[in-house]
């Protein structure tokens, strides 16, 4: 297989298998050998290799001369010379490829980049402006101090004995932890924890009531809370000891809190069900409809700095920003099983799907797709100051707002490249098409007749036949009068070409070997071969 072909196979293999950390590949080099780094005075990073001294210049390699070998600086001189030696270590097998990471490497950093000599083969990777924390768990809702997952919860980085797990969000009121967990769980640090929880089928439970599986739960300014179950929407005490619904639903689908407003005498929920948004009131207690959906709402939440009528509403296909007083949509398409949202400074939007993060830039209708190939889970997305976390299948990525910007700018850059050698390669194809064509014209019309003039005949190809009898073919014919299989055909019929020369070949045999010639002059005068002369009765 051509090296170049491997090259990019192993290249794309490698990228993908590590798209989802925070040191990533950038690129390979694996065609020559390489030797050993060198940094010279200003800070420049220069391999000896077995084709010469290299420098790296903007992460590609550029050649400084052709003395294959190590390098080293002696008093600011750069010498070359076939032995040398390196400083050897272990600490990057985990970046590396499995056919790699068993063998010593040697490294040097420089700019968030990580250069990487290993098995002669030159790697660099780049530090992404993020880290992971807690690989291995599936990570599922975040508070200040707290990370719920489907392994535990850990409150104040201590992992609690209850719950084991968790399915919801959770609730953080000084130091005072609600957790979601299909139960209700009350925790404050150095107490017990508080089971709100049917033995028999793990529901939440509040007073005598068995209430569903608990996923979302806010404080409510007035008295008490707001909990979203499996059952529907309820208004708890403070105590927790009485459950009163607000809202039914009966096909274990637990309503999306989309917004608690209590300000004045004003009062409220907002929150959806299935396609539907509904709005209660606590103190009027008057459930109404606002608008319905074509697709499953998934996620929602009060667009920052409006006065309580527009709303960012995200379903499983698309983002709607709907204008409740105007009663207006607009959808933006283009995604595909989404889960939460995330508003970012001045309105930007991060949504988490199955397959990826997407972001959007206030303003506009085009989403980015970042972290292509990792898997987000529902509501684990949390912003606090500057810091974002995301939640995986697999740990938590940590990253500030000015780094995500990075990331996305790193994708739009890419996406930019790529559609550039895209347009190129359609511009070769078409120009390659193009060129084959008017070759093939040009030989079509080359091999028709080109000069009225000519008096072509049949017996003027009669006579071209026994003139080159030895050697003429149909090809040959048709090349000599420039003139193309049909015209050829026209002028002979109703005889054939072919069997015009043959017949002329058998003339000259017999004519020949009644004048007792040799089968093999024969066979040079006709072109027949001698073995088939001899098969021939003539």
């Amino acid at each position: 297989m051509n090296i170049k072909i491997v090259f990019i196979i192993f290249f794309i293999t490698l990228n993908f298998k590590l798209s989802a950390s925070d040191i990533v590949l950038q690129k390979f080099y694996g065609t020559r050998v390489h030797y050993n780094f060198s940094m010279d005075k200003y800070g420049n990073i220069l391999i000896g290799t077995s084709q010469g001294t290299f420098k790296i210049i903007d992460n590609s390699l550029l050649k400084l001369n052709a003395n294959a070998g190590y390098i080293r600086f002696t008093k600011g001189k750069l010498e070359v010379s076939k032995n040398g030696s390196v400083e050897r270590h272990y600490k990057y097998r985990d970046l590396l490829p499995n056919s790699y990471s068993k063998y010593w490497q040697q490294s040097i950093e420089k700019d968030n980049y990580i250069y990487i000599i290993c098995k002669n083969a030159l790697f660099i990777f780049k530090r992404q402006p993020f880290s992971i924390q807690m690989e291995g768990y599936s990570i599922r809702s975040f508070s200040p101090n707290s990370v719920a997952t489907y392994n535990g919860v850990f409150c104040f980085g201590e992992k609690l004995k209850v719950p084991t797990y968790s399915s919801g969000k959770i609730l953080e009121i000084d130091s005072t932890f609600y957790i979601c967990y299909d139960g209700l769980v009350k925790y404050s640090r150095g107490q017990k924890p508080i089971v709100y929880s049917n033995e028999v089928n793990g529901e939440t439970k509040i007073g005598d009531n068995t209430i569903g599986f608990s996923r979302d739960i806010k404080k409510l300014n007035s008295e008490g809370f707001l909990l979203s179950t499996t059952k529907g929407l309820y208004v708890l005490n403070d105590s927790l000891e009485v459950a009163k619904k607000i809202f039914k639903n009966e096909d274990n689908n637990a309503p999306v809190i989309i917004e608690v407003f209590q300000k004045g005498y004003t009062n409220r929920v907002t929150f959806a069900h299935k396609n539907k948004i509904f709005r209660y009131g606590f103190s009027s207690k008057e459930l109404i409809q606002l608008t319905s959906f074509s697709d499953i709402i998934v996620d929602g939440m009060v667009i920052p700095h409006e006065v309580n009528s527009e709303y960012f509403i995200l379903t499983n296909h698309s983002l709607v920003i709907y204008n409740y007083l105007k009663d207006e949509k607009k959808v933006i398409w283009g995604l595909s099983n989404a889960y939460s949202l995330l508003v970012l400074t001045n309105n930007d939007l991060l949504i988490s799907t199955i397959n990826g993060l997407y972001y959007l830039k206030s303003g506009t209708n085009k989403f980015v797709h970042i972290f292509d190939g990792v898997e987000f889970n529902k509501m684990a997305l949390y912003k606090e100051g500057d810091t974002i976390k995301l939640g995986t299948t697999n740990g938590i990525i940590t990253i500030a707002e000015s780094g995500l910007q990075n990331v996305v700018d790193d994708v739009i850059i890419r996406d930019q490249i790529n559609f550039k050698k895209s347009f190129i390669y359609i511009i070769l194809g078409l120009l390659i098409v193009s060129l084959g064509l008017l070759i093939f014209n040009w030989y079509r019309k080359k091999r028709i007749i080109i000069s009225d003039e000519k008096d072509i005949t049949k017996q003027t190809i009669l006579n071209y036949i026994e003139e080159n009898l030895s050697n003429v073919t149909v090809e040959s014919i048709s090349e000599h009068f420039k003139i193309n299989n049909n015209v050829l055909y026209s002028i002979v019929k109703p005889s054939k070409p072919g069997k015009l020369i043959t017949g002329l070949r058998l003339e000259k045999a017999k004519e020949l070997k009644i004048q007792g010639r040799s089968i093999e002059e024969i066979a040079n005068y006709t072109g027949f071969s001698v073995s088939y002369l001899k098969k021939l009765k003539y």
